[in-house]
């Protein structure tokens, strides 16, 4: 359920991420949020630092790239990651920023999500005169834990690109 819509915009930011590759459905999410807490435990990081923000890049369209193309970020951002370096499969990225139209939304990831993706791109965004910046990345920012929330409770928030 889309819980609110705002405009906000988000500065340039540095993040440690696994790269998924695959349909955006079928990633194994847990599998690189694993490898990013792994990572946080080799260089002495708080993986549950408050300061954080835990996010997925998505890269593509999936209605213009095939599915088994589409990229996905999986991310940690905090000041520290500017010190630190690739290694394995974690890598350091650089968050998108700029103006966002960002949706609330509450509930599972399964099914919520795609809920509401299905409404702003179905009807929320034709519907506006927001200037959507086509062709960039898409972010999701979680903004509670799940394996201490509830799905029905579980809050995430969706960034749209918009034109500056």
């Amino acid at each position: 359920m889309i819980l609110s819509q705002r405009t906000d915009s988000r500065t340039a930011a540095t993040a440690i991420a696994v790269r998924l590759t695959g349909a955006y459905c079928q990633n194994d999410y847990c599998a690189a949020w694993g490898k990013l807490g792994d990572y946080c435990q080799r260089h002495a990081l708080d993986y549950d630092c408050p300061d954080a923000q835990y996010l997925n890049i998505y890269h593509d369209d999936p209605r213009y790239v095939p599915a088994e193309a589409c990229r996905t970020d999986v991310c940690i951002a905090h000041p520290v990651c500017e010190q630190l370096q690739d290694e394995g499969d974690v890598h350091i990225v650089h968050v998108p920023h700029g103006p966002f139209v960002v949706f609330t939304v509450q509930g599972p990831y399964d099914t919520a999500l795609a809920d509401a993706y299905m409404k702003i791109y179905g009807t929320i965004l034709p519907a506006s005169t927001l200037p959507v910046l086509e062709g960039q990345p898409t972010l999701e920012r979680y903004l509670n834990d799940p394996e201490t929330t509830a799905p029905a409770d579980i809050l995430t928030e969706i960034w749209i690109p918009l034109k500056a």
